[in-house]
């Protein structure tokens, strides 16, 4: 059953790829995951592609910025934090250390937005959203964003940012290892809204990976195979359900995830998943 509640502030809320090649990338995620896709004109004559599941948006795509590309962006995903007031939260983060990438622009009819990269790394978006009625499952239908991790160069750096900016509660999962700290509303709270830990590859840039529900976690690598993508790590049990790790044939990565019962919760999903992480 879903039960649905409007996003809070140091919720991921959104996801956009920006790619270096826009129309390989948008064949690429629309054969995956079998996305509706509309254009949608934007400034500059750039067009946005926006997805969607069951008539409901889950992702863009926008090619990269002129003036990124100039400084050798490659294509990435991109994701945004809910934020209550887009200005304060911008000059928070400045305070607490962050660059300001892109300051807070108005979308009209969306809201207000704003780019920053944190002490650790991770580029971020905020979002104060227009429509404070946005809702979203606690189990997302197949093809939408269900999970984030979050990789660092300074992992104190960037757990000292974020619970500062959004008063968040973390709990530490014991990995032989690793360190993976779950990120939460409420101090008893067992729902994760995300995970933060040290980078796992030496080519793994900082940043936010969003990670998809699929049906068929098997069935979603092969076809990802034979579409052009790189397998980073296999489909993993992990409690619930099972996960896995790729790299887009244009550089980005990104997660599926696949419940195992229709009665597991997406919070024990995501612990097992954390703790079986690589």
């Amino acid at each position: 059953m879903h039960s649905f509640h409007p996003y809070l502030p140091g919720q991921f809320c959104w996801t956009e790829l920006q790619s270096s090649t826009p129309d390989s990338s948008r064949a690429f995620y629309q054969a995956l995951f079998e996305w509706h896709q509309k254009p949608m004109p934007i400034s500059d004559g750039e067009t946005l592609t926006l997805f969607s599941v069951q008539m409901k948006p889950v992702a863009s795509l926008r090619p990269v910025h002129p003036i990124a590309a100039s400084r050798c962006a490659t294509t990435r995903w991109l994701s945004y934090l809910h934020v209550a007031d887009a200005v304060k939260q911008t000059e928070l983060a400045e305070q607490l250390g962050a660059t300001i990438l892109m300051p807070v622009h108005t979308l009209p009819d969306a809201g207000k937005q704003a780019l920053i990269r944190e002490p650790g790394g991770i580029i971020l978006g905020l979002w104060e959203c227009a429509h404070t009625t946005t809702t979203h499952p606690n189990r997302p239908a197949a093809g939408s964003m269900c999970w984030h991790d979050l990789y660092t160069n300074d992992l104190e750096a960037t757990h000292s940012f974020l619970t500062a900016m959004f008063s968040l509660h973390t709990t530490e999962l014991d990995v032989p290892g690793m360190r993976i700290v779950l990120f939460s509303q409420l101090e008893t709270s067992t729902r994760h809204e995300f995970a933060l830990m040290r980078l796992p590859l030496p080519e793994h840039p900082p940043g936010a990976q969003p990670f998809f529900a699929v049906s068929d976690a098997n069935a979603t690598l092969e076809k990802a195979q034979a579409l052009g993508a790189r397998v980073i790590c296999p489909p993993t049990d992990a409690g619930a359900g099972r996960f896995a790790h790729f790299q887009d044939p244009e550089g980005a990565t990104f997660g599926i995830f696949e419940w195992a019962t229709p009665n597991n919760d997406s919070v024990t999903a995501v612990e097992g998943r954390a703790t079986n992480h690589h």
